[in-house]
């Protein structure tokens, strides 16, 4: 078993996948195509892609030689294993047939998602509407999804439901992403120090987390800031990977094209059309993940202008020329959406568990202090690797490490509504990147028992958050979702004759749980009544102004 190859096989399917998701957005958006078109185009797409990526030397299978033999076996057997065990999350979504009643989300985010996939498969053509709100359309999450899309609608057979492809697509990224990351750092590593103190930053380190792991086990603890009175979250791998697949998509995406862009030796127009595309999947992935990256790109490509500045130059235009077409996605968005400046200002900084923090709060000021502290304790390897060495840095990193440290920073003052997506989503690449770098200016150590306590302290908090997660699964296979009305909507779902649901059982379900509609998988008429900040984020008032070839008429009237 061959980790390079392994990994570098996963991170060519992976690239090809993020281009095909895109291209296939693209055109059934620009071309207002009929839904049945999108897994023609999206199966065409990928098999191209995947030709001209294992064809050409984009992703080259390099050898380090830092790790022997035996150690990328255990690597190889270990990553694929906590892969694979992150995959197993949403198994009871695949298990429904055989409970014979729905199931639950697995996790609280997954109540939004089965509504996304349901608008880009039962739409009658593109650009989508959205299942909650048939008269508006589908804006927000569309690249990731349509693998997913594609799946469920190239497989209809009866009892395959959106939650059963909902899973797989999950599983998929989960793994590719993975082994993706797992590419890019055996081939960046300066030696074996580097990897695993990467390793264990990126992948395995939760700081505060740790410590309210033993004092509430098994519960999910990435919101701990709010026991400071911050709503402010910093998800690390493991959170990201049980809860938000499609921003560690977008996550996946972008470092491999930094990877790509920073390793081609000659970036002729291969290398630009690639890294192109993968900018724009990330754009519509997660704008979060795009505006955090954005100054660290526009770094990487100032650096590239002396050598390369036509190429620099023509993936800026080539990239944003792709991401135009269809920019009105996150426009025409209900007032009440969009970022918050500043974010924690309205916020009394009071709690249930600390209230010593109430008696000497002293406002917005004392707060960002107190914010600082947290950070400090939270990510102390980091701070120990900065302050002890951080002098030996060049230029360019020092830079990142002040981009990154300046949008952890920003993320007191700039929020997004419900869940703070720009905190906890923005701050992913901003943080994987801090990490990178402090991971090269750690030394060596000689594992003794105290320090293996540590470490294995250092990340309680990932490790239970996985726990966690397995928990909710397990409760989400045992719990009868919908009550009475659990089978007859389950069999409604299995059936894949019709894109609407009507009928007394349906209006029922929903009159004795408003909440039921989203696990209808079909549009409801009338979509749902009583709406949620998540619900607005996800509509738009659809394509206006340069972008209005792509109205659909016939949703228009609606």
């Amino acid at each position: 078993m061959n980790l390079y190859k392994t990994s570098a096989v996963a991170a060519k399917i992976a690239c090809a996948m993020f281009c095909a998701n895109f291209v296939t957005m693209l055109l059934m958006n620009t071309l207002r195509l009929y839904t049945h078109w999108l897994p023609i185009i999206f199966f065409l797409a990928l098999a191209i892609a995947l030709t001209w990526i294992f064809r050409s030397k984009l992703i080259p299978v390099s050898q380090p030689d830092y790790l022997s033999d035996r150690e990328q076996r255990m690597l190889l057997l270990g990553m694929v294993g906590l892969f694979v065990m992150f995959a197993g999350l949403r198994i009871p979504y695949l298990l429904e047939g055989a409970f014979h009643h729905l199931v639950g989300p697995v996790v609280y985010d997954d109540t939004w998602h089965f509504p996304e996939v349901n608008s880009l498969v039962h739409s009658i053509r593109y650009p989508a509407q959205y299942s909650l709100m048939p008269g508006q359309y589908f804006s927000l999450y569309y690249a990731p999804w349509m693998m997913i899309a594609a799946m469920y609608l190239a497989v209809p057979l009866h009892g395959f439901t959106i939650k059963a492809a909902f899973a797989i697509g999950c599983a998929i990224y989960q793994v590719l992403v993975g082994l993706t990351l797992l590419y890019v750092g055996l081939n960046r590593a300066k030696g074996r120090r580097h990897f695993y103190w990467a390793l264990y930053l990126i992948g395995c380190w939760a700081g505060i987390a740790s410590l309210f792991a033993l004092i509430v086990p098994f519960q999910h603890n990435s919101f701990w800031m709010a026991c400071f009175g911050m709503r402010i979250e910093l998800f690390n791998y493991f959170v990201l990977s049980t809860w938000a697949v499609h921003h560690l998509s977008a996550v996946g995406a972008a470092i491999l094209c930094w990877h790509i862009w920073d390793r081609a030796e000659k970036k002729g127009w291969q290398v630009v059309l690639l890294c192109s595309l993968l900018v724009s999947y990330v754009f519509y992935s997660s704008i979060f993940v795009f505006i955090s990256a954005l100054p660290m790109g526009i770094l990487v490509l100032g650096y590239s202008l002396r050598k390369n500045g036509k190429a620099a130059m023509a993936l800026a235009c080539v990239s944003g020329a792709l991401i135009w077409p269809i920019a009105w996605i996150y426009l025409g968005k209900p007032h009440r959406i969009g970022f918050h400046f500043p974010f924690i200002a309205g916020i009394q900084f009071t709690s249930r568990r600390f209230s010593f923090v109430s008696a000497i709060s002293g406002g917005i000021w004392f707060g960002f202090a107190l914010f600082i502290v947290l950070l400090c304790c939270n990510f102390f390897p980091y701070l120990l690797a900065l302050v002890t060495r951080g002098r030996e840095l060049d230029a360019k990193n020092r830079i990142l490490v002040a981009l990154a440290i300046g949008f952890v920073l920003s993320t007191y003052l700039v929020g997004f509504p419900e869940g703070n997506s720009y905190a906890s989503r923005g701050s992913v690449i901003p943080l994987m990147v801090l990490g990178w770098i402090c991971a090269d200016l750690l030394p060596s150590i000689r594992l003794r028992g105290w320090l293996a306590a540590a470490l294995v302290l250092g990340a309680l908090g990932s490790v239970q958050e996985l726990a966690w997660a397995y928990g909710q699964s397990v409760l989400s296979a045992r719990t009868v979702w919908g009550g009475k009305y659990s089978d007859a909507m389950l069999t409604m779902n299995q059936s894949r004759s019709g894109r609407t649901a009507s009928g007394p059982e349906v209006s029922a379900a929903i009159s004795s749980n408003r909440d039921m509609i989203y696990y209808i998988e079909k549009f409801v008429p009338g979509g749902k009544h009583v709406l949620f900040t998540p619900d607005y984020e996800l509509s738009s008032s659809g394509p206006h102004g340069p972008w209005g070839w792509q109205k659909i008429p016939e949703a228009s009237q609606k």
